[in-house]
């Protein structure tokens, strides 16, 4: 390992490897041969090595200004700031070399960086008005303290990322309200609703504003309930319906909601909070919309009203039927459901979802082997076998169901290796198989 400097300097100047010049440059000392490689070396990278480790401030700046490469100007501009961050020794006793490079660096992203050695209010007030690129314009606007300004740029910038760079950091609740319900960007009213804190301004843009999400961002900081019962009653938006909701727990409001909102969706998210049977069965008797009928359903805890509905549908649909089936306790009842196909399932001639809705509510084990055995429908015997705790039933059920994805999950539950083993080396099924080797293995197939 090369320690003498004079070595160093030498590799430095003149190998051919940009590699072995920058690795030389790591070591080297001399402030004004790295001054001089720093001016002189064709490659970027050691340019910028020999940078890092030049402490003369007016250099650094003369490299920041001049280097024919943009990246090593703005990564020396950034180096030298953050040096004097790190150290605690801002702002700079001359920030004129700053000013310059803000007003008049050669590329948008130099400008900006030099903002970030600029401390003087007059200065930054100037550049947030007057610099000569966005990206400088926009990091005075993020550093200026002038409260004024921003309010100003905040209600009349035409660019938008400048007039949002002000919003962000106006204070004025005055200024942010006349953004929040007078700008035509939403994206902008939305930055200024985040930051207001007065409700009246905050249910203006609830019942107004014409971007959703705006409309929710004011709703979640609003305490007022009635005014989420006033947008659950007339706004449209799924989102902004669900946020609302989500703030009503008192019964008659949510069902003055379900019986006056102009959304079908506001309705179905009412009813699914509303434990009222009798008015749960006044929209099961009366309404015509599948949706809200098995909404209604949630919560109804009426066996005598459930089971017809799960068991023949009375010609309703399978939405209805499935709503139902999902509160119906009664075993006996559930277990003749899973048994019989309906001819009132006007939707498919195909009732084995409802069958097997039921079947997952069964908790008799002799009943759900019963199913698994004879049912026509794999789906069926497919939703029983999962049910099964008998290793014996499974067993047998792995070895002889026609189909493979009611063998495969009999085979996931069996827990005797030679059982396994078994079907690892006869099942025709390769996901089977696989299914079989990976419970040998403790693992689950991927």
């Amino acid at each position: 390992m090369i320690e003498d400097e004079s070595v160093l300097i030498e590799i430095a100047r003149t190998d051919p490897q940009r590699e072995i010049r920058q690795a030389a440059v790591k070591k080297i000392e001399d402030e004004s041969v790295l001054i001089e490689i720093a001016g002189t070396d064709p490659s970027p990278y050691v340019r910028f090595e020999a940078v890092l480790r030049i402490s003369d401030v007016a250099v650094l700046l003369s490299i920041a200004c001049s280097d024919r490469d943009k990246g090593v100007c703005l990564k020396t501009l950034q180096h030298l700031i953050h040096r004097r961050q790190q150290a605690n020794t801002l702002p700079f006793e001359d920030e004129s070399p700053f000013i310059k490079l803000a007003l008049e660096g050669r590329d948008s992203c130099l400008r900006a960086a030099a903002v970030a050695a600029i401390s003087d209010e007059a200065t930054l007030k100037r550049l947030a008005k007057k610099a000569g690129s966005e990206l400088a314009r926009k990091a005075a606007i993020e550093k200026t303290q002038d409260q004024s300004l921003l309010g100003e740029l905040a209600l009349t910038e035409k660019n938008k990322t400048l007039r949002l760079a002000a919003v962000k950091r106006v204070t004025d609740e005055t200024i942010l309200a006349k953004v929040a319900l007078e700008d035509e960007v939403s994206y902008i009213r939305g930055s200024a609703i985040e930051k207001i804190a007065n409700e009246s301004v905050l249910k203006t843009v609830v019942k107004s504003d014409i971007s959703e999400l705006n409309r929710l961002r004011a709703l979640e900081k609003i305490t007022d309930t009635y005014t989420a019962f006033h947008v659950a009653l007339n706004d449209q938006n799924h989102d902004v319906i669900n946020g609302a909701i989500a703030r009503i727990e008192d019964e008659p409001s949510l069902i003055k909601i379900a019986r006056k909102a102009k959304s079908e969706y506001a309705v179905c998210m009412a009813l699914e909070k509303i434990h009222n049977q009798a008015v749960l069965k006044e929209f099961l008797d009366n309404e015509r919309s599948d949706l809200i009928q098995a909404a209604a359903l949630t919560n109804i805890t009426s066996q005598e009203i459930l089971i017809p509905l799960a068991r023949n549908g009375y010609g309703k649909s399978r939405i209805i039927r499935k709503a139902a089936i999902r509160n119906v306790t009664d075993q006996e009842a559930l277990y003749k459901i899973a048994k019989n196909k309906t001819k009132y399932d006007i939707s498919d001639n195909d009732d084995s979802g409802i069958r097997e809705m039921a079947v997952r509510r069964i908790k008799d084990q002799d009943r759900l082997f019963e199913i698994a055995g004879t049912d026509e429908k794999w789906e069926v015997r497919y939703a029983a076998t999962s049910m099964l705790l008998s290793q014996d039933w499974l067993y047998e059920i792995a070895r002889t169901d026609e189909h493979w994805q009611v063998r495969d999950v009999a085979t996931s539950k069996i827990e005797n290796d030679e059982w396994l083993r078994e079907i690892l080396q006869t099942d025709k099924d390769g996901y089977v198989r696989e299914m079989a080797e990976c419970r040998l293995q403790g693992k689950w197939p991927n």
